[in-house]
């Protein structure tokens, strides 16, 4: 609101940015370090700027009006108008949030009226980039409806047993998560699927907020069919590359395609710099490259992160990004072009598949793990009484059952089965020499067995409740929480 400070003085409030962050056109603009809401104040010949974290008189954050140039009204597609005010040297500049256009024209009639002619072509260039957005592609739907595929499928896996927050891995190789000898032996479509699983909520909102910020931009500058298939591609190379680093991995999730979008998005810039606005492009390659590195460099340091699916996402999404990008106008967007389409999915296939063929050949996958037919089946069923297990437990302790009833019902219907089948499963295998294969399936005989003697320790103290089978439970429950930790390390269900 415009007020009045003291006489001489007016002074405005201003946010430097925008109130939401929706991506790397939007994010905030200046090089005063300002953020968030404050004030901006025009004393005699002076401006000054200041946020919630700085003060009126630091240096660098007043301007004379004698040398502020390029005062004008920045296109946005907020309902908040957007001053731009800037020196006249050009080495100083902000971006200010206006309350009102009232505000705003008030703040502009104060300002100099000096132009140069670099900010002339510079608000030219906006003003066509603005309008060939608005025209060549004013939505830009894949990317919302890749993000509610990716919820919609993390929910139902909620329903089906999955953990909200700490994943043990069965129920997402249920729907399709990237195991190798399941994938590399007959269920290929498993390289697809595992990008729209994740392994918990923080997993998922990572991945989304990642693709929010990087998908509208780049769906927008590609067109919306070319950003689907640089999407799928990127998925696909991230789990090849996945497989082809380590076939005995367990893993999923959206960052490979994510990686390919970033990638993408640097790939049109550096292409195609004259068709987007200079301040505009320098955000996006800064925003773009940091989060590239960062991820990767993340991926270094902890072990569980499938930093070779990144790779593979980036790279596939680069040469994808590569062989569609086009230029950014009315007149390069008539023309169809779906050979260049066809091009990009036949080359990248073709280099996709020749990566497959020599995972499979070398017999990585077979011998990566315990044995090919990965007992999918069983490790769900294990997980589904592990769940029955907890609501018997629940429902003692809200009372809605005797611990006696409660131990003959889980003696009847999880302990007679649990173990069992478990047992025969193990008792087949035949790891060899292969490290990995004998790890694995000690880790898992341990988990299986601590919890069968958990449930049982859990059993007897509900029938004789006292302080030695209490005791005995509580021991029990803590050494089946330690070899199901160690399993899950072993079976390296990575997230990414």
């Amino acid at each position: 609101m415009n007020e009045q400070a003291e006489p001489g003085t007016r002074a405005f409030e201003v946010r430097y940015g925008p109130k939401r962050w929706l991506g790397l056109v939007d994010s905030p603009s200046n090089n005063l370090k300002l953020s968030g809401a404050g004030r901006v104040e025009i004393v005699g010949d002076v401006v000054r700027f200041s946020d919630a974290r700085n003060l009126l008189d630091e240096p660098g954050r007043s301007m004379a009006l004698s040398e502020i140039a390029d005062v004008g009204r920045e296109a946005h597609e907020e309902a908040q108008p957007v001053v731009a005010v800037r020196t006249l040297q050009g080495d100083r500049e902000v971006l200010l949030w206006m309350a009102s256009k009232e505000d705003a024209s008030a703040l502009v009639e104060l300002l100099p009226k000096t132009t140069t002619p670099e900010f002339v072509a510079r608000r030219e260039q906006h003003r066509k980039f603005q309008e060939d957005l608005a025209s060549l592609a004013p939505r830009a739907p894949v990317t919302p409806t890749i993000i509610g595929i990716n919820v919609a499928v993390f929910a139902i896996m909620l329903v089906a047993g999955a953990s909200m927050w700490m994943s043990q891995g069965s129920v997402e190789l249920r729907f399709g998560s990237n195991y190798g000898p399941l994938t590399w032996h007959g269920q290929p479509w498993r390289l697809l699927t595992a990008a729209f699983i994740h392994f918990g909520m923080a997993h998922l909102l990572l991945n989304m907020y990642a693709l929010l910020s990087a998908g509208d931009i780049t769906e927008r500058l590609y067109g919306s069919t070319r950003f689907a298939v640089i999407y799928l591609l990127s998925a696909l190379a991230g789990n090849v590359v996945s497989g082809w680093w380590d076939a005995s991995r367990n893993s999923a999730g959206a960052s490979g395609a994510v990686f390919g979008v970033f990638a993408a998005l640097l790939v049109f810039v550096l292409r195609r710099p004259g068709d987007i606005p200079r301040d505009i492009l320098k955000n996006m390659r800064i925003s773009a490259a940091l989060m590239l590195l960062y991820s990767l460099g993340l991926g270094f340091i902890v072990p569980m992160i499938d930093n070779a699916a990144h790779v593979g996402g980036l790279l596939g999404g680069a040469l994808a990004g590569l062989l569609l990008v086009r230029p950014f106008d009315a007149a390069a967007r008539t023309r169809a072009r779906p050979w260049s389409v066809v091009t990009a999915i036949a080359v990248v296939a073709v280099l996709l598949a020749a990566l497959a063929a020599q995972v499979i050949s070398s017999g990585a996958a077979r011998q990566a793990s315990a044995a090919a037919d990965y007992p999918a089946a069983l490790l769900a069923e294990q997980h589904r009484l592990e769940l029955r297990f907890m609501a018997v437990l629940g429902d003692v302790e809200n009372r809605r059952i005797m611990p006696a009833n409660a131990a003959a019902v889980l003696r009847r219907q999880v302990i007679a089965q649990y173990g069992g089948t478990a047992r025969s499963w193990l008792a087949r295998q035949q790891p060899g020499d292969d490290p990995h294969a004998i790890e694995w399936l000690t880790a898992w005989k341990d988990r299986s067995q601590a919890y069968e003697r958990w449930m049982i320790s859990t059993a007897e103290w509900l029938e004789a409740p006292g302080e030695a089978s209490l005791a005995a439970q509580q021991a029990a429950e803590r050494r089946a929480a330690q070899a199901s930790a160690r399993f899950h390390q072993i079976d390296g269900a990575q997230s990414r």
